[in-house]
């Protein structure tokens, strides 16, 4: 890892060159310490949008065609999402009304 954040970051390598960084310091570096400020504003931009769709409301349809594996109750929503490759069939998240059981077929 540490060959590869050296050879593909142009910053780390002119820092090491004109020696404000320690090799020894270098070497107990973090994978976040040596990414470059390019590839953290990319972090943070991925981060935050995965935030997002994660905390994101629902937008589910109620339905009694599931019935919850917990509970044993009809009372459940279900959303769609297209999870995978465009050939591969919808991924179905059902989340029980009742108590709370999530699911995903």
């Amino acid at each position: 890892m540490l060959a590869r954040h050296i050879t593909q970051t142009k910053e780390t390598c002119d820092h090491l060159i004109d020696g404000s960084i320690n090799p020894r310091a270098l070497g107990m570096s973090s994978a976040e310490d040596l990414q470059s400020e390019n590839m953290r504003k990319q972090n943070e931009d991925y981060i935050k949008h995965s935030v997002y769709w994660a905390t994101r409301k629902m937008e589910a349809i109620e339905s009694s065609s599931f019935k919850c594996g917990k509970c044993r109750k009809n009372q459940c929503m279900y959303t769609q999402a297209q999870t995978r490759s465009a050939d591969e069939p919808m991924t179905t998240f059902v989340f029980c009304v009742n108590c709370g059981h999530r699911w995903k077929f």
